[in-house]
């Protein structure tokens, strides 16, 4: 990928497409957008990236789609993602954080739990049932 161009979400696309040896009917067909002229208004920077498409574009770019989401929400408004992170929380977790939530689901599938911190400094939690 090219380093100068996979900080945008137009780079991104671009770099796929080129990539995929797609022509840009065939890459807006991928990505679901409604015509070439879209794709090219979206690379051009003279349309945004639909948000509904965040997910998909996350899959063909085999990335995680709260990094993708978060990219497409900063190239709308850097405001708007921060008001969002502050009100739902941030949308990357760590694979830290991932396993631990996957940890406690599969031990208490469907369960409402609440988590009780003994230790700080070590992060020690345990988790019981409400």
């Amino acid at each position: 990928m090219n380093e100068s161009t996979k900080s945008t979400v137009a780079g991104l696309i671009s770099d796929l497409q080129r990539k995929l040896n797609h022509d840009d009917p065939a890459m807006a067909e991928w990505l679901e957008l409604d015509s070439a002229a879209v794709l090219k208004a979206i690379k051009t920077g003279a349309m945004r990236f639909p948000l509904n498409k965040a997910r998909l574009l996350a899959e063909l770019l085999d990335k995680e789609p709260g990094e993708t989401l978060r990219l497409i929400l900063s190239e709308y408004d850097s405001k708007l993602l921060d008001v969002i992170e502050s009100c739902l929380g941030p949308l990357k977790l760590s694979d830290p954080e991932i396993r631990i939530i996957n940890a406690i689901r599969k031990v208490s599938p469907g369960s409402d739990l609440i988590p009780i911190t003994f230790d700080r400094s070590a992060i020690v939690t345990l988790v019981v049932q409400g």
